[in-house]
């Protein structure tokens, strides 16, 4: 599964996980409140398959104050 983190103001890709080996977590600092936007994409099969691969997705978010 491919992610990217983009900012919503200047659409600058923040975080891209197919350039970090498709890594299923990403935790990073803000200095203050933005609005991002979270763009996933779940791959497709490149074949007709007889039975499509079955599953879900979940993101997780959470704060810490420190």
């Amino acid at each position: 599964m491919e992610f990217k983190i983009v900012d919503t103001r200047n659409g600058k890709v923040l975080y891209d996980n197919s350039l970090n080996d498709y890594d299923w977590k990403w935790d990073f600092n803000l200095e203050s409140s933005q609005q991002l936007k979270i763009m996933v994409k779940v791959p497709v099969p490149e074949t007709n398959v007889d039975e499509p691969q079955e599953g879900c997705v979940a993101i997780m978010f959470g704060s810490r104050d420190d």
